[in-house]
């Protein structure tokens, strides 16, 4: 009797464990999908060329380049997006932003935002107008990627 019941609580885990599996799945593709539009509603607009990893904007200033990728976060149960745009103005200097969405409630998360500039050796350098994760500030790319991660691995 005892070896039947470790081998039957054994299947139960292991059948548990599967169905897990495909729930979190399934969870991941509707993130994707939901990612997706939300990324080629919000970004790109009826005027880009879109593919499948962003889309390109051309208007009177320039041309933006948007990218995302999306994360379904178990641990919180949410959808995120991350959107990354890099914008190059007509004989102006480049922008660097990025925002990290709640893709359900439409809440920001974190924002980057950079403007390249030059010191006077004509080095580029980024010009950080705004970089914030929750409440926290941040004061570089490399720490606002150090404080989203998170939001985009968990």
């Amino acid at each position: 009797k005892m070896k039947e019941f470790v081998v039957g609580l054994i299947l139960l885990f292991a059948v548990s464990g599967h169905a897990h599996a495909q729930s979190t799945l399934a969870l991941q593709e509707k993130c994707a999908n939901e990612a997706r539009e939300n990324f080629e509603r919000k970004y790109c607009g009826d005027q880009s060329q879109i593919d499948p990893s962003g889309c390109f904007v051309v208007d009177t200033f320039g041309t933006y380049y948007w990218s995302y990728e999306s994360h379904y976060n178990k641990k919180l149960d949410k959808c995120f997006l991350l959107a990354h745009g890099h914008t190059g103005f007509k004989g102006q200097r480049m922008f660097n932003d990025y925002s990290l969405i709640d893709v359900s409630e439409g809440k920001v998360y974190a924002i980057y935002f950079a403007r390249t500039g030059y010191d006077e050796n004509l080095f580029l350098y980024p010009d950080i107008a705004e970089c914030s994760v929750g409440d926290k500030q941040c004061k570089s790319l490399v720490e606002f990627e150090n404080l989203i991660r998170p939001y985009m691995e968990e």
